[in-house]
């Protein structure tokens, strides 16, 4: 009998460490690829699930490469009060009622697009201010989060590019 419920224990065991732990707070981007002409802008909305009822949250936002964007337009989710940030990024929110749970809208960022083609990534992440993370209902900061980075890319407006083809077209008619 001891034996046996060693044996449960060694496999219960083995099966808690084996099972994937899943984030209580899940952080995407939506749309995951924004593409963009050059000069023109984009809105990509930053969307948590929360397994756990969250009443704060605070984020900050980078693009790997910022000679292809800035984000010039903030618009902070209906479900959220806005905040200010220690940053002064202004990329946080508060909730005065009961904490929210489930699929929700965070944010909704504008990015204007620079004038060179290319391809960067769009992260997010919880910075070392005291203000940013996700505020459970009990007031603890939630350690366990997920953040899934994006990609924004610039690409050339249609009359550019066809400008282009057309110059380089008729550059290899001439050489003939």
């Amino acid at each position: 009998m001891a034996r046996s419920i060693k044996t449960l224990g060694a496999v219960l065991l083995a099966l808690s460490l084996a099972t994937p732990v899943l984030a209580d707070v899940q952080v995407t981007l939506d749309p995951v690829d924004a593409v963009v002409n050059v000069g023109q802008t984009v809105d990509v909305d930053i969307v948590a699930t929360f397994s756990e009822p969250i009443v704060a949250w605070g984020l900050d936002v980078a693009l790997d490469d910022p000679g292809l964007g800035t984000w010039s337009n903030l618009t902070i989710g209906p479900a959220w009060d806005t905040t200010g940030s220690l940053d002064d990024d202004g990329l946080s929110g508060m909730v005065f009622d009961t904490g929210l749970t489930g699929e929700v809208l965070l944010a909704t960022l504008t990015f204007e697009a620079g004038m060179t083609p290319g391809a960067t990534d769009l992260t997010l992440s919880c910075g070392p201010e005291e203000d940013e993370g996700f505020l459970l209902e009990t007031l603890v900061l939630d350690g366990n989060v997920q953040f899934t980075p994006a990609t924004l890319t610039v690409i050339p407006e249609p009359a550019t590019l066809a400008l282009l083809t057309f110059g380089a077209t008729a550059t290899l008619l001439r050489r003939r």
